[in-house]
């Protein structure tokens, strides 16, 4: 773990197969997926200590998360045909993994934001996104979208109006009640590089853009016009962003790139970006 300028805090180790990170937006705490010993943890971020263990053995292979809220919601399956959802109420005095929804095609990777919970099929062409209300706790279909291109990482506005995914030509908006697209993002012919990764600022008004080849761009989530653009840094062997590995911090973006073939990652931050007005 580092702080926001790269600098290391500190090691934490004997975790198992870890696939999937969310974090509080105070910082505080960090929950880690571990699809090997089917467990979540939450971890102190200003000790590195893990202060909760959640026991998903009964939701084998815990995938993706997402927090909205004190609910944590958790993609989870080992194969085709057994993907499902459980809910995790952080508040309560002893949380426990509940079932949200079984059944699914795969372990899908999710997105949550206030009453809406969007669900996306990765690794998988053609895909899926579907929507559910979850203002009861309990998730009910709004509807589906089908025959979807290659689907690298899913996000949700804060306000849980808008779902953007990662395909490969660009990034798209759909509206999470009406499931109709509102708009695309970075689509450019010319241009060469997959998305693979799409985050949304905290205050809903910017969606970053990661793409394997061009690096990093930032676009207005009303109009699509591009706002920001920062190719990888030279000096080593083609970096590319690597799927899923984009964020933000207040006005700072952070992205982590790899190379192919290569299990070394660098930490990425684009000083220069301004994500505010």
């Amino acid at each position: 773990m580092t702080d926001t300028d790269g600098t290391l805090i500190g090691y934490i180790t004997d975790l198992s197969y870890v696939v999937g990170l969310t974090v509080t937006p105070d910082g505080t705490r960090l929950y880690a997926a571990l699809r090997d010993s089917n467990e979540v943890v939450e971890i102190d971020t200003s000790t590195l200590a893990i202060t909760r263990r959640f026991d998903f053995a009964a939701y084998t292979c815990p995938y993706r998360l997402s927090l909205s809220g004190n609910m944590l919601w958790t993609g989870h399956g080992c194969g085709p045909g057994n993907g499902g959802v459980a809910s995790l109420d952080l508040s309560a005095p002893a949380p426990q993994p509940v079932t949200a929804l079984t059944g699914l095609a795969y372990a899908p990777m999710l997105a949550a934001a206030q009453n809406t919970l969007v669900l996306g099929y990765s690794r998988v062409s053609p895909s899926t996104l579907m929507s559910y209300d979850v203002s009861t706790g309990s998730p009910q279909l709004l509807g589906e979208i089908d025959g979807l291109p290659y689907l690298s990482d899913l996000s949700i506005t804060p306000d849980g109006s808008t779902a953007l995914a990662a395909f490969p030509t660009r990034l798209e908006g759909w509206d999470t009640s009406s499931l109709t697209m509102v708009r695309q993002y970075g689509e450019n012919a010319a241009a060469q590089g997959s998305a693979v990764a799409v985050a949304v600022t905290p205050d809903g008004t910017k969606v970053v853009g990661g793409w394997t080849v061009r690096g990093v761009e930032v676009y207005d989530l009303v109009t699509g016009v591009m706002t920001y653009a920062k190719t990888s840094p030279t000096g080593w062997s083609s970096p590319m962003v690597d799927t899923g590995a984009i964020t933000t911090v207040g006005d700072e973006v952070f992205s982590v790139l790899r190379t192919r073939g290569s299990t070394v990652l660098r930490l990425w931050k684009l000083e220069d970006a301004t994500l505010t007005p």
